[in-house]
């Protein structure tokens, strides 16, 4: 049994389709990761992986430095998946937007299938990805694979902590989803 921890970055205070991926977090967003970090010392995290954004890197090293300095990296597939300005634009009649969107998550499946062998180094791991919301709906979307429509129904708030289990058995591989979108950790903070 491996669990696999996705955090979104913390907020930065820039509108989702103007952020690049130098953006930093603001002093809302360092007080949310640092909140999300204080939760996540209850559990044993053995690898923490980050995207290269800036936010996301951010995030990561505040998380690294309270949970027993974990050694962080960097794998350029947790880069945001960004394939429309707006998930609920996808709501709309556009096939352009509907094709490139499915065009992104087939390629996606297979990162997430790699993504998981890669880190999935023993019987017992815990693995803290800090990523971006779309990637975390994709890899929901994906490892119960939900339909494709169903990425504009999740939302996935910032610093928020969602968790996968992979569970290995004689029967076959599968997966539980532990908890989505949680920010328990944030309930006097309101963005």
């Amino acid at each position: 049994m491996s669990s696999f921890f996705f955090i979104r970055h913390g907020y930065t205070g820039i509108p989702v389709t103007k952020q690049e991926s130098d953006h930093s977090l603001n002093a809302i967003g360092r007080k949310q990761v640092n909140l999300l970090a204080d939760r996540l010392k209850e559990y044993e995290i053995h690898q923490l992986v980050s995207s290269p954004f800036t936010r996301a890197k951010e995030s990561a090293e505040i998380i690294a430095e309270k949970i027993s300095g974990e050694e962080l990296s960097i794998d350029d597939r947790l880069k945001e998946i960004v394939v429309w300005s707006d998930p609920y634009e996808m709501l709309r009649d556009d096939d352009e937007i509907y094709k490139k969107t499915i065009q992104e998550m087939t390629r996606f499946k297979s990162v997430f299938s790699d993504l998981l062998s890669d880190y999935a180094t023993s019987e017992h791991c815990n693995t803290c990805f800090v990523t971006h919301g779309n990637l975390i709906r994709a890899f929901v979307m994906t490892a119960f694979q939900l339909p494709d429509y169903s990425i504009t129904k999740m939302r996935v708030s910032h610093a928020s902590i969602s968790v996968i289990t992979k569970i290995d058995n004689d029967e076959g591989d599968y997966f539980v989803l532990d908890r989505f979108n949680d920010t328990a950790h944030l309930e006097d903070m309101r963005v």
